[in-house]
Protein backbone atom coordinates (compact mmCIF):
# COMPACT_ATOMS: atom_id res chain seq x y z
CA UNK A 1 0.00 0.00 0.00
CA UNK A 2 0.87 3.30 -0.40
CA UNK A 3 1.10 5.63 2.07
CA UNK A 4 1.86 9.41 0.93
CA UNK A 5 5.78 9.60 0.73
CA UNK A 6 6.55 5.82 1.64
CA UNK A 7 4.63 2.47 1.35
CA UNK A 8 3.82 -0.25 4.14
CA UNK A 9 3.12 -4.13 3.94
CA UNK A 10 0.14 -5.39 5.28
CA UNK A 11 -2.76 -8.13 5.64
CA UNK A 12 -6.17 -7.25 5.86
CA UNK A 13 -7.85 -9.25 8.65
CA UNK A 14 -11.06 -8.30 7.46
CA UNK A 15 -13.20 -6.35 5.27
CA UNK A 16 -12.09 -5.70 1.61
CA UNK A 17 -9.41 -3.19 0.15
CA UNK A 18 -9.27 -3.08 -3.65
CA UNK A 19 -6.68 -1.59 -5.64
CA UNK A 20 -8.28 2.24 -5.87
CA UNK A 21 -9.70 2.22 -2.35
CA UNK A 22 -8.56 5.17 0.08
CA UNK A 23 -7.77 3.80 3.27
CA UNK A 24 -7.68 6.28 6.42
CA UNK A 25 -6.75 5.92 10.38
CA UNK A 26 -3.73 4.75 12.17
CA UNK A 27 -1.05 2.74 10.08
CA UNK A 28 1.19 1.43 13.00
CA UNK A 29 3.85 -1.52 12.86
CA UNK A 30 2.94 -4.75 14.26
CA UNK A 31 -0.80 -3.63 15.24
CA UNK A 32 -4.32 -4.42 13.85
CA UNK A 33 -5.73 -1.29 12.94
CA UNK A 34 -9.46 -0.64 11.88
CA UNK A 35 -9.48 2.03 9.14
CA UNK A 36 -11.72 3.07 7.29
CA UNK A 37 -12.40 2.42 3.61
CA UNK A 38 -13.37 5.83 1.58
CA UNK A 39 -14.68 3.92 -1.20
CA UNK A 40 -17.27 1.80 0.43
CA UNK A 41 -17.76 3.41 3.84
CA UNK A 42 -16.69 -0.10 5.04
CA UNK A 43 -14.10 -0.68 7.86
CA UNK A 44 -10.87 -2.71 6.98
CA UNK A 45 -9.16 -4.47 10.09
CA UNK A 46 -5.63 -4.22 8.47
CA UNK A 47 -2.51 -6.05 10.34
CA UNK A 48 1.05 -3.66 9.62
CA UNK A 49 3.67 -6.33 8.64
CA UNK A 50 6.25 -3.36 7.46
CA UNK A 51 6.01 0.34 7.50
CA UNK A 52 7.82 3.41 6.02
CA UNK A 53 9.68 1.37 2.84
CA UNK A 54 10.66 2.53 -0.30
CA UNK A 55 9.54 1.60 -3.38
CA UNK A 56 12.22 -0.13 -4.68
CA UNK A 57 12.10 -2.16 -1.69
CA UNK A 58 8.22 -2.60 -2.07
CA UNK A 59 9.17 -3.87 -5.43
CA UNK A 60 11.70 -6.20 -4.11
CA UNK A 61 9.12 -7.77 -1.74
CA UNK A 62 6.57 -7.88 -4.25
CA UNK A 63 8.82 -9.99 -6.62
CA UNK A 64 10.06 -12.27 -3.92
CA UNK A 65 6.08 -12.54 -3.06
CA UNK A 66 5.45 -13.29 -6.49
CA UNK A 67 8.08 -16.26 -7.30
Amino acid sequence: MELQSCFIVGAVEEGHCGIDDVLTGQFRQEEVESLQNQRTGGIVLLHVESEEMSEDQANDLLGLMRD
